[in-house]
């Protein structure tokens, strides 16, 4: 089909250039994609870009975990990811871990050798063992005790990974549009991509009717993509759905703090057999994670290593 709406000027075979914009043929996915314009034919089913998602291993680390933990009913959530948020500042230094509560309803807090290289060198276990007594020390001054322990450390060979619940890779490109539209650079290619997006992350409802108008990106174009917002969140419930019942998971929330700020998102911490990661990784490629960071323990040790989504990973590190 052509996609065209209201004033829309976009067609199969487009030629010739008007006001400076470059134009060519759409790309077969959008003319063959079965959506209608009031939105009353399901797009294409999502979950076709990840039949077969290809997983880039970088090189491992040895593997370091930390936590924290308070019975004390008083302690929320909030309260705790404040004080770790106000510590990492006074400290000048980054945490990156996850909260959950144990078995017997206590807060944690677990903090890793997260293995990304993109910015700057892994930091030593040294290092990691001197942060987590600065943050027992730092809660201590905002007015909470904690105990720490080492973290999680199975014997058998098994595998832990924490999943994040949001998709971030549509979201990401969405706004390195908007920026185009911003700075003025966004030509006829940057509207074809704009609409390929949309339609992959299953919002051409919103896109399809504002296309070329007077030979310019119409208005509504333009506001639809500043407006749209591309991000989607899951729950724990899909996660056990995907893995159907292969694997053990828990809630969570991802909590990196550091003197640039705070990152959080819900997550669910999978682990079970080693045998069972490609389970796990399958489910981060359903979800749309760009990256994931993969424990694995065994008789040879403990390793910690990045796992790229190639499919769905705009920045990939060097290793």
């Amino acid at each position: 089909m052509n996609v065209r709406g209201d004033g829309c000027r976009g067609t199969h075979q487009a030629t010739g250039t008007e006001q400076g914009m470059e134009r060519g043929p759409l790309p077969e996915e959008i003319i063959d994609n079965p959506a209608r314009l009031d939105g009353s034919v399901p797009l294409v089913a999502r979950g076709v870009e990840t039949q077969d998602p290809q997983f880039r291993h970088l090189d491992p680390e040895v593997y370091w975990a930390g936590r924290v933990s308070t019975s004390d009913s008083a302690i929320t959530p909030e309260r705790l990811k404040g004080a770790i948020a106000a510590v990492a500042k006074e400290e000048n230094v980054t945490f990156s871990g996850f909260l959950s509560r144990g078995p017997d309803g206590e807060l944690r807090y677990e903090i890793s050798r997260y293995p990304r290289r993109a910015f700057g060198p892994v930091p030593s276990i040294e290092r990691c063992e001197e942060n987590l007594s600065a943050l027992v020390d730092g809660l201590k001054r905002h007015g909470i005790t904690v105990e720490a322990s080492p973290g999680e450390r199975p014997s058998s060979p098994a595998f832990r990974m924490v999943l994040g619940l949001e998709e971030g890779y549509y979201e990401h490109e969405r706004r390195k549009l908007c920026e185009k539209l911003e700075n003025g650079t966004f030509g006829y290619q940057d509207m074809i991509a704009t609409i390929r997006l949309f339609i992959q992350a299953g919002s051409g409802q919103s896109i399809f009717p504002f296309c070329l108008r007077d030979g310019e990106v119409s208005a509504e174009f333009k506001a639809a993509l500043r407006d749209t917002s591309l991000a989607q969140r899951h729950s724990v419930e899909e996660v056990m759905k995907l893995t159907a019942g292969a694997v053990e998971i828990r809630p969570a929330e991802i909590v990196s703090a550091g003197p640039w700020g705070v990152y959080q998102e819900p997550a669910a911490v999978v682990s079970g057999s080693i045998d069972e990661v490609q389970i796990a990784l399958h489910a981060a490629a359903a979800f749309h994670q760009a990256r994931v960071a993969v424990e694995e323990f065994g008789p040879w040790g403990a390793t910690t290593h990045m796992v790229e989504l190639c499919d769905f990973c705009p920045d990939p590190d060097e290793r």
